[in-house]
């Protein structure tokens, strides 16, 4: 599972690293696929702000660790080690 939050970052990402036109074909694949895209709306943003005060987050990555626990993530799957010593358990990829 992931989020169309996390979907433009990687957009943005790989259109450094490969130009606009590969890495929209990268994005296109990814939402083509099987794989689980959460919208990002008001009530996933809103739910972060709630969190804000409690969780040494960035707000972009409030919005992924939000979205994983309000979607009953076992796991959160990150190189990022500030998701450590939170509720749910950081595997790195």
């Amino acid at each position: 599972m992931t989020n169309t939050l996390c979907l433009a970052e990687a957009a943005v990402s790989l259109s450094n690293i490969l130009g606009k036109k590969d890495a929209s074909q990268c994005i296109k694949s990814v939402l083509r696929s099987d794989a689980k895209i959460i919208a990002i709306d008001e009530i996933i943003f809103f739910e972060a702000l709630k969190r804000i005060d409690r969780y040494p987050l960035s707000m972009f990555d409030l919005i992924h660790y939000t979205t994983a626990m309000l979607h009953q993530c076992s796991v959160f799957v990150s190189y990022d080690k500030d998701f450590d010593r939170l509720e749910l358990p950081r595997r790195e990829p």
